[in-house]
């Protein structure tokens, strides 16, 4: 497998699955693959309504240590130069823990869309189904629209949406705006001659956007301002450096952990999730290639290769699930994953069963799943764990 390949395997064919079966769902459930598209918009824009919040407060963040630092750079440079004026903003930098690549946190939302665009890109492109098919005014969502005599409508309409959002949305300063511009101007080059589906799913997106910033202009506050609520951590952050110049001081406890710390919490979170996704999808696939190489006819490689994307998959859902769970349910979250974890490790190490072997597609002793003395052993390890993770819980 090449370089090439393998970035893909492990960055975009993740989102690029998920994606796909999503769209399916959604198709199944409209009965049209026109409508799954404006479907998967909607899915998208929700899900990503956590992130682009936090996206907000890491450009809200750098916008406050531009303005703390700027007196104090313009000073250094008039009072200074060349060697003395560099060391002398390094230790300004290193007093507010700052590092200049620190201002790509302005861009953090529309970097966070790219991944998401591609895999979507790339879905589309391969999905089958759609070739030659007609939906509305469309004559075929796998070729460009062409409805403006040859010229394509839906990537304008896109831009369109894109600058609407841009010039809708609260907090955005000059240089934002312009960068919004900018890559609103990339965007509709490049998906200019796209598949119309692309643009008819990208440009839902976008306006899904317009209409939420929309939305917060018009809103009293206390309703606009629920969701920041909801997923911003309770912490209380300020710009005062520390006295050793290390950081900045006002993080506090967040009191919605008050079972872990929040570091510990959202550690024990991850370490779950990987554990589960490791024993049910690299694992247990590897135990059963063991078990009879010659039956499956290809080498391991080949199987982590096809397995990874799928564990890759799993990380992304659940942290996906974690980001948009409100931070109060957030240890609930973490508690189920434990458990989740605990059970795997304990059925694929312990309580593993006689089956007998795989004859085709059917187990040779498949009657003893139903053995009720499964079932009690499966419900004793359950009850066990629960009270275990319940003390550990409990007493930190």
């Amino acid at each position: 497998m090449s370089m090439g390949s393998f970035l893909y395997s492990v960055s975009i064919l993740p989102l690029e699955l998920a994606y796909k079966h999503l769209y399916i769902f959604l198709s199944e459930l409209t009965g049209s693959y026109g409508t799954a598209l404006i479907g998967l918009s909607l899915v998208s824009s929700i899900l990503f309504v956590p992130l682009k919040h936090m996206a907000m407060a890491m450009q809200a963040r750098e916008a406050v240590v531009q303005k703390v630092m700027a007196p104090q750079l313009a000073a250094i440079k008039r009072e200074s130069r060349g060697g003395e004026r560099q060391a002398r903003i390094r230790a300004l930098y290193r007093r507010y823990a700052y590092n200049p690549l620190m201002a790509l946190r302005s861009s953090v939302g529309i970097l966070l869309q790219v991944p998401f665009l591609c895999a979507a890109y790339y879905m589309i492109g391969s999905f089958g189904p759609i070739r030659a098919l007609a939906w509305g005014i469309i004559p075929d969502l796998s070729r460009p629209d062409g409805l403006l005599g040859g010229f394509n409508a839906l990537p304008l309409l896109m831009t369109l949406c894109n600058l609407g959002a841009l010039y809708t949305a609260s907090g955005f300063g000059r240089r934002d705006r312009l960068q919004g511009v900018v890559v609103a101007a990339l965007f509709l080059a490049l998906l200019y001659a796209a598949p119309s589906a692309l643009l008819i799913y990208w440009t839902g997106n976008n306006a899904l956007m317009l209409l939420g910033n929309v939305w917060q202009r018009l809103v009293p506050e206390k309703f606009a301002g629920l969701a920041r609520r909801l997923y911003a951590p309770d912490r209380r952050f300020t710009f005062t450096p520390t006295a050793k110049g290390k950081g900045f001081a006002g993080f506090g406890p967040a009191s919605v952990y008050a079972a872990l710390s929040a570091r510990g919490e959202a550690s024990l979170f991850a370490l779950s999730v990987l554990v589960t996704g490791l024993l049910v999808l690299i694992a247990s696939p590897l135990a059963l290639y063991v078990s009879e190489p010659d039956f499956f006819n290809l080498p391991v490689r080949d199987i982590l290769m096809a397995m990874l994307p799928y564990l890759l998959l799993w990380l992304l859902l659940c942290a996906a699930l974690r980001v948009v769970t409100p931070a109060p349910a957030r240890p609930v979250l973490t508690f189920a994953a434990l458990l989740a974890a605990l059970i795997a490790l304990v059925h694929s190490t312990l309580f593993t069963g006689d089956y007998g072997a795989i004859n085709g597609t059917l187990l040779e002793k498949a009657r003893n799943l139903g053995n009720i003395s499964g079932f009690l052993v499966d419900a004793a390890v359950f009850s066990g764990l629960v009270l275990i993770i319940a003390v550990v819980f409990h007493f930190r």
